[in-house]
């Protein structure tokens, strides 16, 4: 089974969706990356963004037992995120 696990993830909330459009709280995250390799003689870098070029690479939900309670801030949490292959996939 692959696994991943980021440690120090900071998530970060302009606006409240909850309050501002009467919408349920939230059942999960949406999550995506941006990486480089400075090779100097062959840089790359992509993103996962929805806002960047689309590559092969998607962005990754993840889903909550039970929904958090938002609300606009400077910090909505700051922890770990473990990812791995579901075992019926």
């Amino acid at each position: 089974m692959r696994e991943m696990m980021l440690a120090g993830v900071v998530l970060k909330l302009k606006q409240n969706p909850v309050l501002e459009y009467g919408m349920l709280p939230p059942y999960g995250l949406v999550g995506y990356f941006v990486i480089g390799f400075e090779v100097p003689s062959y840089p790359v870098y992509f993103s996962t963004s929805p806002h960047d070029t689309p590559t092969h690479w998607r962005q990754r939900i993840f889903f909550l037992n039970e929904p958090i309670q938002v609300q606009t801030g400077p910090l909505l949490c700051s922890s770990s995120i473990s990812c791995f292959k579901n075992k019926d996939s």
